[in-house]
């Protein structure tokens, strides 16, 4: 549902200023009535004319009495008493300030050494008092001389001004980060391909526009997926039926090829029957690569768990009779203790399958492929892991990078009409789909050329970063 009533950030902003403004000043205001009640009511805080005040009630006592002590004085004055020639006589005012404090009593200036002031009392004997005092509030209970209420006062408001800033502050994150939930919800929505939800609203301007824009972007992502997708579906539909109709035509191909061989066929005509039945296999090898291509696009994942020692043995199992179908030998190492694997039993043997059979193509009669099967861990993954090695060249650079790639089919060195780039491929995405991954690279150990690692992932452990973590 659209709001009606939008407002932009800029005043969502003032908004929050004004409210600023006004709760320091509330709490300005509150620290003043605070200080003057403590000063008025309570009498914990004595006014800043307190001495001065106290000192004039004295003049009578202080002129009259036979002589000055520190108990006649105010708290926190100091005095000091001269004979009528300005001879300092006694007191606690600091000696670098007896001089001073005479010249000031003749010159009748009251501003002190230091600051504060000064008060002269002449008493009847020809004695002067010098007493010093200062104008600042200060507490009626002893305190520290650094502790004062001006800067208790400041420090209390400072105080008080940092949580307010703190809660004002929380309060306009959250109520922002409300707001700006629903862009967030949009965009994972988005980032997963669901497209399907309605047209969402806010009340800020600024939001509401991007909101708009995206939306846009969703139909126009929207109608982009679904041609996308009605291709792609076009395209499996064609090769689909391509694959069919070819089979028919080949099969009569091969069944003539071998009626020919049966017959007696001199010179070079001789060994074409052969030919032909051999080029009948590479065509029908990739047809049904191409069918595994379509299965890898349509079939649905079924997954299950099965026991981690029987499934590496399946795997082994598979590589011999690969390599024995071949002429060639395999040497299998397996790790003993393997825990559950959650996987599509049937798309791991395909993909393996793949691996092997790339691997045998590169490895000369007579020679083997090693294969090695065990439990690989990294942070809080553990894989299953099944790597062959094969006895060929070994990649190059750029099909390192590229082996899996849809169609690569690499460079001459490493490459044969047979191989059509699509097996590994098929096996890298029936292994990302599962939650684990194939790599590739080149053998350290002498005589061996590439080497591919299918992962997959163990049952138990933590399915957040599945492959991500075997980069």
């Amino acid at each position: 549902m659209e709001v009606k009533k939008k407002k932009s950030l800029s005043r969502i902003f003032l908004t929050y200023i004004i409210v600023f403004c006004m709760s320091t000043l509330m709490l300005f205001v509150f620290t003043v009535i605070l200080y003057s009640s403590l000063i008025a009511d309570a009498g914990l805080i004595l006014p800043a004319n307190y001495s001065e005040t106290l000192l004039e009630d004295l003049v009578a006592e202080i002129e009259t009495s036979g002589s000055i002590t520190k108990d006649l004085i105010p708290d926190r004055c100091l005095y000091a008493v001269y004979d009528e020639m300005g001879t300092y006589r006694y007191g606690t005012l600091g000696a670098k300030e007896h001089t001073y404090a005479w010249e000031a009593y003749r010159a009748g200036k009251n501003a002190a050494m230091g600051g504060g002031y000064y008060k002269f009392f002449e008493r009847y004997n020809q004695e002067v008092c010098i007493v010093k005092y200062w104008i600042a509030a200060r507490f009626a209970s002893p305190m520290p001389v650094w502790l004062n209420p001006a800067w208790s006062a400041v420090i209390l408001f400072a105080f008080l001004f940092l949580i307010q800033a703190l809660l004002i502050s929380r309060h306009f994150g959250r109520d922002l980060r409300r707001r700006l939930k629903i862009l967030r919800t949009v965009a994972d929505k988005i980032q997963k391909q669901d497209l399907a939800f309605s047209r969402e609203h806010s009340d800020i301007t600024e939001i509401e526009d991007v909101l708009g824009s995206i939306f846009q972007m969703r139909d126009a992502l929207g109608r982009s997926l679904e041609a996308q997708w009605d291709t792609q579906r076009r395209m499996a539909e064609q090769i689909g039926a391509l694959a069919h109709d070819i089979k028919t035509p080949l099969t009569v191909i091969k069944g003539n090829a071998e009626l020919l061989s049966e017959e007696e066929i001199e010179g070079e005509a001789k060994g074409y029957p052969i030919s032909i039945r051999k080029n009948v296999k590479v065509i029908e090898d990739y047809l049904a690569q191409l069918s595994e291509l379509l299965i890898l696009e349509e079939r649905a994942l079924k997954t299950e768990i099965v026991d981690g020692v029987c499934l590496a043995e399946q795997l082994s199992e598979q590589t011999e009779v690969l390599a024995a179908s071949q002429g060639k030998r395999s040497e299998v190492s397996m790790q003993a203790e393997v825990g559950a694997v959650c996987c599509d039993t049937d798309q791991i043997l395909r993909a393996w399958n793949n691996i092997v059979m790339n691997a045998l193509s590169y490895t000369p009669e007579g020679e083997g492929v090693l294969i090695r099967i065990g439990v690989w861990k990294t942070g809080k993954e553990k894989y299953l892991y099944a790597e062959v090695t094969d006895r060929g060249p070994g990649f190059t650079e750029e099909a390192l990078r590229r082996a899996a790639w849809k169609f690569y089919q690499g460079d001459q060195s490493r490459h044969n009409r047979e191989h059509k780039g699509i097996g590994l491929y098929i096996a890298s995405e029936f292994a990302r789909v599962q939650g684990g991954k194939v790599t590739v690279e080149n053998a350290e150990e002498e005589g061996y050329g590439g080497r591919v690692t299918l992962y997959i992932r163990i049952q138990g452990e933590d399915s957040s970063s599945h492959a991500d973590d075997l980069q």
